[in-house]
């Protein structure tokens, strides 16, 4: 049927569905390489489904503001009833899980919640430090400039990490704050903004250096658009880890814990180039026995392990390539784990460290060197993604729509999918 306008009104949800459909494509084809132990077509089929899911999440609809006047790009348009949220959930677990990766931040402190917002029915303010995602705190009123969801830990601590989960998984828009600064105090009255947020369901902030607070808010910039309230299902407030260590400055707004939170989707990006005798290293976690050593990102420089006292060579990255495997010696005991950075060498952008008890391809040895591939990695550090002036369109049909989620449902983690009813 032609329709006057329907196009360009429908447009922002058909470009964002078709994101989010060449971004499950990619998770496909990181399912079958997970399959085969390919690490490196792993990891970059991952990264570009990451990429069409920044994409897809940019607010393209416009609105009108508060004052009446349209405003350009403030909706993010929702697409697919959370299905491609829950595909992405559980493609990017599996992924997880085959790095091997996992969070070594520290238990939540107690802490007690309040908000200048009022609670819809029962979901007080209490729900997001009860230690359950699945009890959140719901506002039953849009936040204005101004207002607030705060944590008390109850005395001045050392913090070195702060996660806010809105939304109804940190991966959808919805209910959350749209335009929110991530602040700490140590007497409630004086505030430091650890962070701007927009459009950040999963609001995550690791300190490069641990800092001291009794006090930790998100705090509304702006109201949010289409008068939407704020759910957050958990507030959680961390002390330090002391499993890694680094002598690496972080670029503003990262830290080297990022490295080591089982979260792919995170990086540490550091200030600069390397320097002469910059390193980053981690202990591994106890239970494991290390056959190699993953490195997630992009760095140029020696991997060693260390037994005693020595420090003993196993590979080095001398490429761009997103993925590298290293295998331990047999019989060798790994205390600890470092990789060594060649002076000159592009900043580093190291999304996860850490050892597995099999092994992933590709395996270098000190002798062999990773084949290069050339990724797109972030060069700053946003909360968002800034969309194009211009929009490309995907022709949709029943047809191929239907053929697509057939083709998920028979994919690796096909059994795992939610049904749909299709």
């Amino acid at each position: 049927m032609d329709q006057q306008g329907f196009l360009q009104d429908a447009r922002p949800w058909v470009t964002a569905a078709s994101q989010w459909a060449r971004a499950s494509q990619h998770f496909v084809a990181m399912l079958d390489a997970i399959d085969v132990g390919d690490g490196l077509k792993a990891t970059n089929e991952y990264l570009a489904a990451q990429r069409q899911i920044d994409l897809a999440k940019c607010p393209t609809v416009d609105d009108q503001g508060s004052d009446g006047i349209p405003q350009k790009n403030v909706i993010v348009p929702s697409v697919g009833d959370g299905i491609f949220e829950a595909f992405a959930r559980k493609a990017t677990a599996q992924f997880a899980a085959f790095l091997g990766v996992r969070p070594t931040a520290m238990k939540a402190y107690a802490s007690t919640a309040s908000s200048s917002m009022g609670q819809w029915q029962g979901n007080s303010p209490s729900q997001m430090v009860d230690g359950k995602l699945s009890t959140p705190f719901w506002s039953n009123v849009p936040p204005e400039k101004g207002s607030y969801a705060q944590v008390d830990l109850g005395s001045v601590k050392s913090v070195g990490q702060v996660a806010v989960h809105q939304a109804d998984d940190d991966t959808a828009s919805g209910d959350i704050f749209y335009h929110a600064a991530l602040e700490y105090s140590t007497d409630g009255s004086t505030w430091t903004i650890a962070g701007i947020f927009d459009s950040a369901p999963l609001i995550k902030h690791a300190f490069e250096t641990p800092v001291k607070a009794r006090y930790v808010r998100v705090r509304a910039t702006d109201a949010n658009p289409g008068a939407q309230w704020v759910k957050i299902r958990e507030f959680e407030v961390t002390p330090p880890v002391s499993v890694y260590s680094t002598n690496i400055k972080a670029a503003k707004g990262s830290s080297a814990a990022l490295a080591f939170d089982g979260d792919v989707s995170t990086a540490f990006h550091a200030a600069a180039s390397a320097k002469a005798g910059d390193f980053v290293s981690f202990v591994p976690a106890k239970g494991v026995t290390p056959r190699q050593v993953i490195v997630v990102g992009t760095a140029c420089g020696k991997v060693q392990v260390r037994s005693g006292r020595a420090w003993r060579t196993i590979g080095t990255i001398s490429d761009d390539a997103p993925f590298h495997a290293f295998a331990v010696p047999a019989g060798t005991s790994v205390k600890e784990v470092r990789l060594m950075l060649v002076a000159g060498s592009p900043a580093p952008v190291i999304r996860e460290m850490t050892v597995v008890d099999r092994e992933l391809r590709p395996t270098p040895t000190p002798a062999t060197v990773t084949p290069i591939v050339t990724p797109t990695p972030a060069t700053t550090i946003k909360p968002t993604v800034t969309p194009s002036s211009s929009v490309t369109t995907t022709t949709v049909s029943e047809a191929n729509i239907g053929d697509g989620w057939g083709r998920l449902r028979h994919s690796t983690l096909g059994p795992r999918l939610p049904n749909t009813g299709a």
